[in-house]
């Protein structure tokens, strides 16, 4: 017996994910919130997009490892990524502990992004088609997660 696929089923287009950058502070703060883009693009693409002209001195930048190309951009001292473990060989203690103070500070964004998500609007899928609609929604959730963590504007 053969099933047959209803029609609407079957004119649904296959379609990259919309991806956003999302900057938060050590806090847990959601600092800024960057543009939406359609399509398989790497990370650090959006980054080198999203904050051409910004001045990164006397900055510290706690990136995870999809940002693989920003190695090239900041020197080591402002960075912090994680050390992975070389071929067969293990870590060094000191290696360690930098990757769990590193796992620390990606915990707390990790916590603002999901805490994100708690609002209904951007959990899987939604009927908005509009970008601009969903990136209102993306900021509004930001904001309204920075108010329940008890963040106001001008706290730095």
């Amino acid at each position: 017996m053969t099933r047959k696929c209803s029609k609407s089923a079957s004119l649904v287009k296959k379609t990259h994910a919309l991806i956003l950058l999302l900057i938060c502070d050590t806090a847990g703060r959601i600092i800024c919130v960057g543009g939406l883009f359609g399509g398989s693009q790497a990370d650090f693409t959006l980054f080198r997009k999203e904050l051409a002209g910004f001045d990164y001195t006397n900055k510290q930048a706690g990136v995870d490892s999809a940002f693989t190309g920003i190695k090239n951009c900041l020197p080591r001292e402002q960075l912090q990524t994680d050390y992975k473990k070389p071929n067969n060989q293990q870590l060094t203690k000191e290696r360690k502990l930098q990757n769990q103070e590193i796992s620390k500070t990606s915990l707390v964004a990790g916590h603002a992004i999901g805490g994100m998500k708690r609002y209904f609007i951007l959990r899987h899928e939604n009927r908005i088609r509009l970008r601009n609609k969903i990136s209102d929604a993306v900021e509004i959730c930001a904001s309204l997660w920075n108010f329940k963590r008890g963040f106001s504007l001008n706290a730095a």
